[in-house]
């Protein structure tokens, strides 16, 4: 059985559950099956798919993580479509593990928006339910980390003012690094954004959807009234 942890934000509860594939499973099988666990997962905790607000992927290779961002794609639509991301880390996995998937979901939760992209992309630029939104992993091919960093600041302040909230909404911001650059080199280039509470979780990854990538950002956000 699928153990949520619950954290409550603003009055909100946020369920927070990471789904690992089969021990030794591998490539679409795997990431089918990983599906079917989170339907599971939501039936046995009482959660309709549009409670989903976030999916995660974390893949011991790229292979890994491009199948099962396929499968993610045309399994989880309609309502069940949530904020993604994916990446390639296989030392945030077990031995035998192909891919995991974090999940948040919006316990109660009763109404559920997703705001495209325009044109439209595979993620969605954000979801919201219940006030929660949890914005798609924001990302840059600049040919610098410090370039890469300032495009996705400037993209996620447009984003934010898109939806009508600011860094003071802010409630989980989460970097995810490239092992080839510092940890102090990203946290430089952020100095001038961190306004909000406390420092920005940074992630160490091996991969991203594209190889010119060296950088993704994810946020999740609380509107009020």
């Amino acid at each position: 059985m699928t153990r949520w942890r619950r954290v409550d934000v603003g009055g909100h509860g946020l369920l927070h559950a990471t789904l690992r594939s089969r021990p030794g499973s591998r490539g679409p099988r795997a990431a089918e099956a990983l599906i079917g666990v989170l339907e599971a997962a939501l039936a046995e905790g009482g959660l309709a798919p549009s409670a989903v607000v976030r999916t995660r992927l974390r893949a011991r290779t790229t292979a890994e993580r491009d199948a099962a961002s396929a499968v993610r794609a045309r399994r989880l639509t309609g309502p069940k479509r949530a904020a993604s991301s994916s990446y390639v880390a296989p030392a945030s996995l077990p031995r035998d593990t192909a891919v995991a998937l974090d999940v948040v979901a919006v316990a109660g939760s009763v109404c559920k928006h997703i705001e495209e992209y325009e044109p439209v992309r595979t993620p969605a630029r954000y979801v919201a339910v219940d006030g929660v939104l949890a914005f798609s992993g924001i990302t840059s091919v600049a040919s610098t980390l410090r370039a890469q960093v300032d495009e996705i600041l400037a993209q996620a302040t447009e984003t934010l003012r898109h939806a009508t909230v600011d860094t003071r909404h802010l409630l989980d911001v989460r970097w995810y690094l490239g092992e080839q650059d510092p940890v102090a080199e990203l946290l430089h280039a952020l100095s001038p954004w961190l306004t909000g509470p406390g420092q920005p979780q940074v992630h160490r990854v091996t991969g991203f959807s594209a190889a010119a990538k060296r950088v993704e950002l994810e946020l999740t956000a609380f509107r009020i009234g």
